[in-house]
Order: structure tokens, then sequence, then C-alpha cells
């Protein structure tokens, strides 16, 4: 009778080493992955940043480069009472200004932005949204909006020639630090500042404001000196509710010159 055949195998020792080196191979594969998925979500997260701080940056800049006195409004466009009335801190709209009211964090203006060319300008429609006469528009951060956790607050333009004031254009992702929101006011308030001087923040401004040489900066309360603004928008790249951990954002920044902030035509 012959012997049985060795059957051919793994030792123990073998099995041992061999199913340690398959879980370091998954270990990494699994790391891999995961960074993979980690750095696609933050380059989605910061394209989505990106497109929204452009986006709302050309909606600002729209507001700022129509801006003109209620002076000049009314000349051009034939139509007495535009940009006029009560302004939201109390007083009367300023006929040879195109700013009326200039804080860190809020601005109110006298301003033709661009509107469909299907609108008209007439003393019927001169009090409603759908019309292309120059309005009175407070750009502003709401107080009011804010979400402390994760440092966003309400971006907000208003329409102060309509009788209810409506908001045509808001974003909850503009990020607001403690900073930030201690300058913001009330509702029922003013914001608190309007820096000038080279006043540097923890946290830089929404708005500062320049005189006609476009390097001088001025206090926001001489409003006559405002020929140009410096808009410094920080937008989150997801809105508060959909937060986790710590927010990405993206930083725009512009300075825009009011042309129709000068002297007014007559």
């Amino acid at each position: 009778m012959s012997a049985r055949p060795t059957e051919d195998g793994f030792t123990v020792v073998e099995l041992v080493v061999a199913c340690m080196m398959m879980a370091i191979v998954m270990t990494m594969t699994y790391l891999i992955a995961t960074t993979m998925v980690k750095q696609t979500a933050q380059g989605t997260a910061a394209g989505v940043s990106s497109e929204t701080g452009q986006s709302q940056m050309a909606t600002i800049d729209g507001y700022l480069r129509g801006a003109m006195t209620p002076t000049t409004a009314q000349f051009v466009y034939g139509v007495s009472g535009l940009c006029t009335g009560t302004l939201p801190g109390g007083s009367s709209a300023n006929s040879s200004t195109a700013v009326q009211e200039a804080y860190d964090y809020y601005l109110v203006l006298c301003s033709a932005p661009p509107r469909s060319p299907s609108l008209t300008c007439t003393a019927a429609d001169a009090g409603s949204t759908a019309t292309s006469c120059p309005q009175l528009y407070v750009l502003d951060v709401r107080s009011d909006s804010c979400t402390a956790a994760v440092n966003a607050c309400t971006l907000e333009i208003r329409d102060l020639s309509v009788s209810s004031r409506p908001a045509i254009f808001t974003s909850s992702v503009f990020r607001c630090t403690s900073t930030c929101r201690s300058d913001l006011g009330s509702t029922t308030s003013l914001p608190a500042g309007h820096e000038a001087n080279g006043a540097a923040p923890a946290f830089p401004y929404l708005f500062t404001y320049y005189k006609s040489d476009g390097t001088t900066q001025i206090d926001g309360s001489t409003l006559s000196l405002v020929q140009s603004v410096h808009v410094d928008l920080q937008v989150l790249s997801a809105p508060p509710a959909r937060a986790t951990g710590t927010q990405a954002y993206t930083e725009m920044t512009d300075g825009i010159w009011m042309a129709g902030a000068a002297t007014p035509q007559t």
C-alpha cells in the first residue's frame, strides 16, 4: 500500500499573514476612497460658494452702477417724485445724493438697476416693482435673520419706493461672524457703525465708502462725498439649515464706481 500524498496548503502562520495583508489593503482602499469623496465634496462646495458669490456680487454691482441722485432721476426719466419719501432712519431723502444712508452692512440709495426692457417708467407705475423707474433701495444684512451657530445671516434688497417695501432679493448664505453681527443694529434702529480712515475690523465690512480719488476711505455718514463703494462679500457654501460643522466660504471683493453719485444733472 502506497503512502498518502502530502496535501499542500497554508500553515496557520501563513494564513494569519495573508489575512493581515488583506486587511491592510482593504483599509488603504477605504482611506483612499474616503479621501477622494471628501475632496470631491469640498471641491463641489467651493464651486457652489464661488458661483453663489459671483451671482450675488453681480446683483449688488447692478444696483450700485445704476445709482443716481433723485434730481437726476426725475430729470432723465421725466417723472416727478422719484426716489423721494421718508427713509428707514426717519429723515427725508436727499435730492442731491445718490447714497441716502450708508453703514458697514447697510446701504440706501437711489438706483435704476438693470431691468427688463419691457418695463416702462411712468407716474402710474413709479410706485411699483414692475417699473424701470429709479427707486429707493436698501441693501442690508438683516440682524433678525442670523444663525449664530453657523455665522450666517440673510443679505436682502428691498424696494423702499413701494408702500409694502417688499424684498426683491434675498440670500441666506451671507457669512457674518459675531463681530459682524454686533455691527448690524436691530430691526427697530439703524446699524451700529459706518467706519472710515482705514479701520480694519476682525471681519471685513460689506460696504466701505470712498471719495472721488477712489483711494481715500471716508465715513459713510458724509454722504455728499461718497463716489465709490468697495464691496467685500463672504458667502457660505450652503444655507445654514444644511450646515454641518465648519462651512467653507468664498470671499468676493470689488470696488464699484458710482457714476451717478456726483453733482446732479439739471
